[in-house]
């Protein structure tokens, strides 16, 4: 059975998907998992290839989402994607991307009023 926390992450991944559609990127792919890692969101804008962290809190008890981004998490989640770099050159999949970022999105849920708020940041890697 799916933990409650998992709930949560998967609704915020939900939510982030949506936003993005939203701003125009194309979804390539997420929850993929490299080592012990795993990558959220795999995107592309134009010729930009993105990989997002997202972060979800329904509460303040732990923090805001946006505060849930550490300089340890952003280390591990390189090494995620350059797991995935090796894995999709070998492939032919990287051709047709000038460039690559990490993003990072914040979900904050206020359960009482039925809303979300998201954040974006740009290349925090």
């Amino acid at each position: 059975m799916e933990s409650y926390n998992k709930k949560i992450g998967n609704f915020g991944e939900k939510i982030a998907r949506d936003y993005l559609l939203d701003k125009g990127y194309k979804i390539l792919g997420g929850n993929i998992q490299l080592g012990h890692k795993e990558l959220d969101i795999v995107a592309s804008c134009g010729d930009v290839l993105v990989f997002f962290e997202v972060k979800t809190r329904t509460s303040e008890r732990f923090g805001s989402a946006d505060g849930a981004m550490s300089v340890r998490k952003t280390g591990e989640i390189k090494q995620a994607i350059s797991r995935f770099l090796v894995r999709a050159e070998r492939a032919g999949f990287l051709g047709k991307f000038g460039d690559i970022r990490l993003d990072f999105i914040s979900v904050d849920i206020d359960k009482v009023c039925k809303t979300a708020k998201v954040k974006h940041y740009k290349d925090v890697g």
